[in-house]
């Protein structure tokens, strides 16, 4: 029964480390105002991301795939997740849904720029 008990004590630990490591993540819709292939960076204004708890704001996140910033230009808007790992914020899916603009409406002001 002991050895029964360890076996799942240990199990446990090993799925709870792995939860911990995964990170969260979030989806959201912003602008792109700089694809910056050689660092594997996309700046992007974009709306609040719930799943992170994150405000609207201006910020370059990580790509997953650096295969992710062929295809997008500055000036589009997209949809995309964005998964936090440590203290880096690295968008793991992309995808281009038009031009424009984002509206951030929650009253903010959006002058300030993060990198990560």
């Amino acid at each position: 029964m002991k050895d029964l008990l360890s076996v799942f004590l240990m199990v446990l630990l090993l799925a709870m480390s792995t939860a911990a490591v995964a990170g969260k993540e979030g989806d959201a819709e912003g602008v792109v105002n700089k694809v910056k292939i050689s660092a594997q960076k996309i700046s992007v204004t974009h709306g609040p991301i719930e799943g992170l708890g994150m405000a609207a704001m201006t910020m370059d996140f990580n790509v997953y795939d650096p295969a992710m910033l062929e295809d997008v230009k500055a000036g589009q808007k997209i949809a995309f997740t964005v998964e936090a790992q440590g203290s880096n914020y690295v968008i793991t899916d992309l995808e281009v849904v038009g031009e424009g603009d984002i509206t951030m409406d929650d009253g903010a002001d959006h002058s300030n720029h993060h990198n990560h």
